[in-house]
């Protein structure tokens, strides 16, 4: 027996949320009733790949952050969201919006860029093909990119 431990929000439910082609609502109504017994689970074949957007390193008025997990940046404008490819499911966690600059960084994990397709391999080339397409743009520092992300995840 083992116990997978996955909460909403965390890079593994963004995963398994992709894969569940049952509807969570029924799911739950079914939990809630005592009759999930009855209830057929579908997951659908494709493979799934999440990599997370982080702040990194980034000026600020009393010095530098060090980025994620440490002490990081906020209300940093996130760019490229409108370039991302058809398919992508685009999850926000540390956003914020800003009058002035529009979607802003707001926490250390800030989005997850989720991608699916036939193979490991390519769900993976395609979520790394789009997370490449985002910028958080760092204001102190001539609005250089300061989004930082793994690149062995799916390996």
């Amino acid at each position: 027996m083992f116990e997978i431990n996955v909460r909403h929000g965390d890079p593994e439910w963004e995963v398994l949320a992709r894969k569940l082609s049952t509807d969570l609502f029924e799911l739950g109504t079914a939990v809630w009733e005592g009759t999930l017994d009855r209830i057929k689970q579908v997951w659908n074949q494709q493979h799934y790949v999440d990599v997370i957007a982080m702040e990194g390193r980034s000026k600020a008025s009393r010095g530098w952050n060090k980025g994620y997990p440490g002490r990081y940046g906020k209300g940093h404008r996130i760019g490229g969201l409108d370039d991302l490819e058809r398919g992508i499911a685009l999850y926000f966690a540390g956003v914020d919006e800003d009058p002035e600059k529009g979607l802003v960084t707001y926490g250390g994990r800030v989005l997850h860029v989720v991608a699916g397709d036939i193979t490991l391999e390519a769900a993976r080339d395609k979520a790394y093909r789009n997370i490449r397409k985002l910028t958080f743009l760092d204001h102190y520092n001539d609005n250089a990119n300061c989004m930082r992300y793994r690149e062995t995840i799916g390996l």
